[in-house]
Order: structure tokens, then sequence, then C-alpha cells
């Protein structure tokens, strides 16, 4: 298991600094990573202090801010910090460590579902893989459209499954009622933003 090309990667999306609670290993290792390459780490002493923190350095500057926590109960502190990005809708990146894809169900140690327990206030959840797969898609998700939070979680054994946004329209008829609607109005006035646009939605 190896992230130690996190740190630069983190250097080059323009990451300045990264606040959290570590556990041990993977995530140590990340921020050692991080450090090495020009980005420091604050310990702080809530892992939701540490994800308010980073959501604003994230608002204030030109990229996502970045945050760090263990698996479990460290995720489940972060959580109010996570929901104040998403209601402020401030750019945050939260990586968390996470119990491996493949383990057997008897191993339960601070096991939990920590993408269900962040859905409602995340724009979407993937795993980092050790070549860095899905830390850019992470902060360019955190960052654009409407800014907020993205979590990232991190362990061995985990499936490289970068984040990504569901499309706005879920089936090709839905969208053919749109446009249905749209044909048989007299005055059509039509508000499409950022989701509608990355989506392709339109009349011909």
């Amino acid at each position: 298991m190896s992230y130690k090309n996190i740190g630069e990667i983190a250097n080059n999306l323009g990451v300045s600094a990264c606040f959290g609670i570590p556990g041990g290993g993977t995530s140590l290792e990340i921020i050692d990573s991080l450090e090495n390459n020009g980005v420091p780490f604050y310990l702080s002493h809530f892992e939701g202090s540490a994800a308010i923190m980073a959501a604003t350095v994230g608002k204030l500057s030109s990229t996502a801010g970045m945050s760090i926590s263990i698996k479990g109960p460290g995720l489940s502190n972060a959580l109010p910090g996570i929901a104040a990005a998403w209601f402020d809708s401030f750019p945050l990146v939260h990586v968390a460590e996470s119990t491996p894809t493949n383990a057997p169900p008897w191993v339960a140690h601070k096991r939990l579902s920590q993408s269900q327990l962040c859905k409602v206030v995340t724009k979407s959840s993937g795993y980092l893989a050790q070549d860095g797969v899905g830390m850019y898609e992470a902060f360019e998700i955190a960052a654009t459209e409407e800014p907020g939070p993205v979590l990232l979680e991190i362990g061995t054994g985990c499936s490289a499954e970068p984040p990504k946004i569901d499309p706005i329209i879920s089936s090709d008829d839905d969208a053919q009622k749109v446009l249905e609607l749209i044909r048989i109005s007299c005055n059509p006035v039509i508000v499409a933003g950022a989701y509608a646009v990355r989506n392709k939605v339109g009349a011909e």
C-alpha cells in the first residue's frame, strides 16, 4: 500500500493545507507525502473543526480545501463540518480511512457505510487509488458548479471507483417529457444551469 504521490497531486491542484486527525498507516503516509511536497498538515482538536477550516480555505482559494480523518468515529465526528460545507456551498474534499471493501463481514472494527452516512450532505463519494485516481475527480466535483463537499475513502483493498455526480436526467423518457412540455408551451422559459449543460439537456 503506497500513497506517496498524493502530496505531489495535491500540490499540483493548488492545495495549500490539510487539516484533521489522522490514524495510523495510510493516513500518516498521506500526510507525510503532503508535507514532503509543501502542503502542511494542521492537527485539530476535533474532526468537525478540521472540515470547517479546510472548507473555509477552499472558499477563499482557487481549489477545494482538504481534511482527513480515521474511519468510523473519526468520520462521524467530521460530519458536522462536512454538513456545514454542504449548507454554505464551500468546496471540500474529506479523506477518510475506511474498511477494505473485500473485508469479510465479521471484520467489524469501526465499520459502517461511510458513503451512506455522508450521502445527504456530499455532492459525491468515491475511493482514492494508490496511483491517485479519484483525487483529481474529487477536487473538480467539489469546486465546480455549486461547490460542496466530496468524500474520498482510502484503505487497503478498496476498489478504485472515482467520485462522480449522477446525471440529473434519470432516463431518456424523462428528457422527452421535459422537451414535450417545452414544445406545447405558449411562452416557454428555460433556466438551464450547469447540471443541464453537463448532461447535454437541450431542445432542437
